[in-house]
């Protein structure tokens, strides 16, 4: 029988009680991760957001220290941003003419390409960063003339076919066998790994990030992507450079490769880009690689997108890239990231038996790694978690208490995806020292709960059921 369907005005919505959002979500979105969620007891639902500030229903606010994945540079509804959309929409700026030449998406390719410092010359502008590896993975193929692609272990580029082809993580490709044949991962941070994976010259593209972010804030060695290039181009191989997470400031430069003195042959950029308003992504090329693969009249509409390069979405990331330069947010995400991995490395030093390892460099992609081993006493705790809520993996519930019990103190976080025992701390760039001082002090509370929870309830089975208890 046919049914009317429930219309709701925006403003009753947004009025809506808890259980209703959450109903609604588990009815007709994702059950199965809902459940996942409540198993953690961490199911936030946040209605307002500015700068690095998130409220809830109840008023209660929050500092964003996951960001959207690293999406949020320049915080939630940055107001240049937001003023760029609007004056766009008062003068009717036509979104979708595809048949057409627009100006907007012709000025954003000069700004990235001034930015590149012109290194990278032409640029195709997609929806996502699974889609600007997309758009780079077919660029190489028909670049090169070549089939084979070679990604590291535990990178993470996206989840489409092409992208999650050459994600080096087995846990998101095996229900989806067969992938994108010719695909090959070698170790990250391993040059001779990837010599013998190039030597046969006929590889068309070997991918990578500059740091693995969803691997768990990955660095490697100084002079890792210098000798990457080095083999790439003694074999013909194109240089891929995956910068969706680390670009536009967040890890102390506009571009990570810039610090590092190498030359890219493609560049994938997303999340940021958009200003935290505009889904955007963006594939760039050098002049050489571009006109290999597009170059020709007949070859010029290969790779094509409805909704890549609309009008607003340009807009956004126009105002975006002012935001970034005019106050100088590279700098500020250095000199805030470097303070606060400094105090992160005391936390750690305070509680060892609770924190593996604190990952970062310059600038604000940080990951706080937490011990595993059941020896120590923080493991021991979360261990035992594990095995009282159903169906959580170790690492799932180490990251997921923490960021449960960090929520509670006002800080959002979560885990990376392909290391769960890792909290990833990407706040927003624009974040005061005053937010950052708030999640140094939530998360020396958590720690130290931990360990008094120990010393409170007589040993673990107590500290686990206070843990863990409904309302815990």
């Amino acid at each position: 029988m046919n049914q009317e369907p429930i219309i709701h005005s925006l403003e009753e919505m947004l009025q809506a009680p808890l259980p209703v959002v959450h109903q609604n979500f588990s009815d007709t979105i994702n059950p199965a991760l809902f459940q996942r969620m409540q198993g953690i007891n961490y199911c936030p639902t946040f209605d307002r957001g500015l700068g690095a500030q998130l409220w809830d229903q109840d008023g209660n606010v929050y500092v964003d220290c996951h960001s959207g994945y690293g999406a949020l540079n320049l915080g939630h509804n940055h107001p240049a941003v937001i003023a760029a959309v609007r004056w766009a929409l008062d003068k009717q700026v036509v979104n979708l003419a595809q048949a057409s030449v627009s100006r907007w998406i012709g000025f954003l390719g000069v700004e990235l390409s001034r930015l590149t410092n012109g290194h990278f010359v032409h640029s195709f502008f997609s929806n996502s960063g699974a889609e600007a590896v997309e758009g780079a993975l077919k660029m190489a193929r028909k670049a090169t003339g070549r089939t084979k692609f070679v990604c590291t272990t535990n990178g993470f580029h996206g989840k489409t076919y092409g992208a999650l082809s050459v994600t080096g993580q087995p846990k998101y490709q095996q229900a989806f066998q067969p992938l994108v044949g010719d695909v090959w991962p070698v170790p990250f941070d391993n040059v001779d790994a990837l010599w013998v994976a190039l030597q046969s010259k006929d590889v068309a593209g070997f991918i990578v990030e500059p740091i693995q972010g969803e691997g768990g804030v990955i660095i490697p060695s100084d002079s890792y992507l210098s000798e990457v290039e080095r083999i790439c181009r003694e074999t013909g191989t194109l240089l891929i450079l995956d910068e969706i997470q680390t670009g536009f400031g967040r890890t102390g430069d506009m571009f990570r490769f810039q610090r590092l003195g190498i030359r890219p042959d493609i560049l994938c950029l997303a999340k940021a880009l958009g200003g935290g308003l505009a889904a955007i992504g963006a594939t760039m090329a050098t002049d050489e690689v571009w006109h290999a693969a597009y170059g020709k009249r007949e070859d010029s509409t290969l790779h094509t997108s409805t909704f890549g390069g609309g009008s607003i979405a340009c807009i956004a990331g126009l105002a975006t890239i002012k935001v970034v330069v005019d106050d100088n947010l590279p700098e500020r995400a250095r000199t805030n990231g470097t303070w606060l991995l400094k105090e992160l490395r005391t936390l750690q030093q305070t509680y060892p038996s609770l924190i593996q390892e604190v990952r970062g460099e310059e600038g604000l992609m940080i990951g706080v790694e937490f011990n595993k081993q059941k020896k120590t006493l923080g493991s021991a705790i979360f261990a035992a978690a594990t095995r009282t809520l159903e169906k959580v993996d170790e690492g799932e519930a180490i990251a997921g208490l923490v960021a449960r019990e960090l929520l509670k103190r006002g800080v959002v976080t979560a885990f990376t995806l392909n290391r769960e025992n890792v909290i990833r701390i990407a706040p927003p760039l624009i974040a005061s020292q005053e937010d950052l001082t708030t999640l140094l002090r939530a998360l020396e509370d958590v720690l130290s709960n931990f360990d008094s929870l120990w010393k409170l309830n007589g040993g673990l089975k107590g500290a686990i059921q206070s843990l863990t208890k409904p309302g815990g």
